[in-house]
């Protein structure tokens, strides 16, 4: 029976085809890691080569001897001005505040001279 030419039916049945089947193709592109482990060892080689060294020190002493020259009086040693030197000094004690003294200068008594005996 033939629905669809039936005018005299308000709703007429559905007509059902068969399935039409359709293939639909996709493609991807996929990374996939493919892991190789590897173990590296460096074994580093020294050559120690050891220096030898014998360091020396050395030590040094001065011994002294005195002797001492009494020059005749009024005797001054060259480009020395006694003269000079004594007004410096008594400038110098003048230049102090009052109620102290400085020290008068000193001559040493005459000593007789002095030798070392010899080893």
């Amino acid at each position: 029976m033939n629905y669809r030419h039936c005018p005299h039916v308000r709703q007429c049945r559905p007509v059902v085809y068969p399935v039409h089947h359709c293939v639909q193709d996709n493609y991807f592109v996929e990374n996939i890691d493919h892991i190789h482990p590897t173990h590296l060892t460096i074994q580093n080689h020294h050559l120690l080569n050891n220096y030898h060294y014998f360091p020396q020190t050395v030590s040094q002493t001065n011994g002294y001897n005195e002797e001492n020259y009494y020059m005749p009086q009024g005797m001054e040693p060259q480009g020395y001005n006694w003269m000079d030197a004594q007004m410096q000094q008594e400038q110098g004690f003048m230049e102090m505040p009052q109620g102290q003294m400085g020290s008068a200068p000193s001559f040493p008594m005459p000593l007789q001279p002095f030798n070392m005996p010899e080893e």
